[in-house]
């Protein structure tokens, strides 16, 4: 059975399609928390504007800024615990199946300016065209071997991170 088979299989960041060979084990579990978080709960961030840091940071394409396992939990215990009772008491609403997925959907929009002051730092920046470039050539099965090189040939720089 293929891991994406399993329950929750699916919910995978993106931290190898651009061709990547190596990754850490550690810090793609919790990006596969950060995006299954995100696929249930990332339209709730104008009712919980911390969700929108929290998912940013477990989801990141600088794993060297992801959140360990230990460091999203202590945000998510520290934030949790400044809820108001008209967020707990929110009622949940179902997820429009017709959401982008967690790298194109923008959990920053309709908070507030003082909040995205307070914690823009967390936001994740837009793809850049050599990401997207990348990935859509890492698409294709024939290309995958020598995908990880493609940054060096084409002259972007380091935008890989090995």
């Amino acid at each position: 059975m293929s891991p994406s088979q399993l329950p929750g299989g699916q919910d995978q960041p993106y931290d190898t399609r651009q061709g990547e060979l190596d990754y850490d084990p550690c810090a793609f579990d919790v990006g596969c928390l950060g995006v299954h978080f995100c696929k249930h709960f990332q339209h709730f961030t104008r009712i919980v504007p911390t969700f929108a840091p929290l998912m940013d940071r477990m989801t990141t394409r600088d794993i060297s800024r992801r959140f360990t396992a230990s460091q999203a939990l202590e945000f998510l215990e520290r934030f949790a615990s400044e809820l108001t009772q008209e967020q707990l008491e929110f009622p949940a609403l179902p997820r429009d199946p017709s959401y982008p997925p967690y790298e194109s959907y923008d959990r920053w929009t309709g908070l507030s300016d003082t909040f995205i002051k307070d914690w823009g730092h967390f936001r994740e920046p837009k793809l850049t065209f050599q990401f997207r470039l990348l990935r859509r050539i890492c698409d294709y099965e024939w290309a995958t071997s020598w995908c990880s090189g493609l940054d060096k040939l084409l002259g972007f720089g380091r935008i890989i991170p090995f």
